[in-house]
């Protein structure tokens, strides 16, 4: 089934998920399931099959959106949010002063993509690990608009600040979205912890995500976890092409996890989607 719906981009853990995941797959993931299985049932066709199908999807639908609406978070737990990391590749080589400024340019090029799509102030906090940035944004936030800016807008960002800069000094990311706890009534947030930002500071860290920097040596990488590719890539929203994006196995402290990568100015992939979301 992998390979017959490779074509249409829908991945294999798109398939399991419509298997055997808790929540609805989409409509056009159960669609091409549709036309497969039935294709393979001598008596059933799956124009015969469509309309009962898409009847009881619908209905499905509606009621996971119902008991999403309903729900709450457990008392004293934290509200989930977004979280976005960036490592400036080989940081570590430079001097302690060229640390800093690389550092701070990721600090600034966070602020304008952040800004760019619209996220206040109010709705992030800012966590610095060292040699890497952490910033946790509300859950209110919608993501698809963070993930066209970074995308479209963070290249951009990135080439202006590394024409400031000296050949041996340019700014390189790593970035990696996830989902992390976010609370708006928490300033410090050092202690915050769960088992989606370990994985994310994981991805971050991956073979994976080094091996593309040294494909695309002056440009940024970005990956997402599993999670929000299914959610919110896989979809084609407006801005984000899910083709651009490699599927890749990290290994994690709990086992492999699948998530998925892309170099955003490689072979200019998005300079349709930029045309598509103006």
């Amino acid at each position: 089934m992998a390979q017959e719906l490779r074509a249409a981009g829908i991945s294999r853990s798109s398939i399991h998920d419509a298997f055997s995941g808790p929540r609805l797959p989409q409509w056009h993931v159960a669609d091409a399931l549709l036309e497969i299985l039935a294709s393979r049932a001598p008596s059933l066709t799956a124009e015969q099959q469509l309309e009962s199908l898409n009847a009881l999807w619908l209905r499905a639908a509606e009621a996971e959106q119902s008991a999403l609406a309903s729900s709450s978070p457990v008392a004293g737990e934290p509200a989930k949010g977004w979280a976005l990391l960036l490592d400036a590749e080989r940081s570590a080589a430079h001097s302690d002063a060229v640390q800093m400024q690389l550092h701070q340019a990721a600090c600034e090029f966070t602020d304008a993509v952040l800004a760019s799509a619209g996220v206040d102030k109010a709705d992030r906090r800012r966590v610095d690990r060292g040699d890497s940035l952490l910033e946790l944004i509300n859950g209110s936030v919608p993501l698809i608009p963070v993930l066209r800016s970074l995308l479209l807008k963070g290249p951009i960002q990135l080439g202006e600040t590394n024409r400031m800069m000296p050949t041996s000094m340019l700014v390189r990311l790593r970035i990696v979205v996830g989902v992390a706890p976010f609370d708006v009534n928490l300033v410090n947030s050092q202690g915050w912890q769960s088992q989606e930002l370990n994985d994310a500071t994981r991805l971050l860290d991956s073979y994976s995500l080094r091996q593309m920097m040294q494909q695309w040596p002056d440009v940024m990488v970005l990956a997402v976890t599993d999670p929000l590719y299914r959610e919110v890539v896989e979809p084609l929203p407006a801005g984000v092409l899910p083709a651009a994006f490699d599927e890749i196995i990290v290994d994690g402290k709990n086992g492999p996890t699948v998530a998925w990568r892309t170099a955003p100015m490689a072979a200019g992939v998005y300079g349709w989607a930029e045309e598509r979301s103006s």
